[in-house]
């Protein structure tokens, strides 16, 4: 899920820590406003451009399409790197007492896997896909980016407490 809240009819990025600059959220709301522009004024006519006198712009617009293609191109874009920052910058959400977990378990290799343990939190195999399911993250299988080995952990510590060999949370 993105870390994005729609306020007062402009897109904010949340979650982050500043590791997405204003300019990102000033690119992805212009580009949100145009595609809804667009998409809720398909009957619009620009009479001063060729071809765009017909109804739909869609099938005749040069101008309108080519706008239209772009912001919807940049609003992908910008979508995955705010969903890229989201589950890979670790270092801007992490809290600090986590860092100290993942540093002492597995010097934060977010791809630590043994016959005993998973996750750069060092969670055994056995516990680890339930403490996510538990925080609503994907089993170690399906996907494990940064933040949903932080939210395995989350439910490792909600379940069980602090069963770490390093200082816990």
């Amino acid at each position: 899920m993105l870390p994005i809240l729609l306020v007062a009819g402009s897109l904010v990025i949340v979650g982050t820590a500043g590791a997405v600059d204003e300019s990102v959220t000033r690119k992805m709301n212009h580009s949100t406003h145009v595609v809804k522009f667009f998409k809720n004024h398909q009957w619009l006519r620009a009479p001063n451009q060729p071809n765009c006198k017909s109804v739909p712009w869609t099938k005749s617009c040069k101008v309108a399409r080519r706008v239209y293609l772009r912001e919807t191109k940049q609003l992908a874009i910008l979508t995955e790197i705010i969903r890229t920052d989201y589950e890979f910058n670790w270092q801007s959400w992490l809290p600090e007492n986590w860092k100290r977990v993942a540093s002492c378990e597995t010097h934060f290799n977010w791809e630590h896997n043994n016959s005993s343990f998973v996750s750069a939190f060092g969670i055994s195999w056995r516990e680890y896909n339930a403490d996510a399911a538990y925080m609503g993250a994907p089993p170690w299988n399906i996907r494990h980016t940064p933040r949903d080995q932080y939210k395995a952990a989350l439910g490792h510590y909600a379940r069980f407490g602090d069963g770490w060999s390093c200082p816990g949370p």
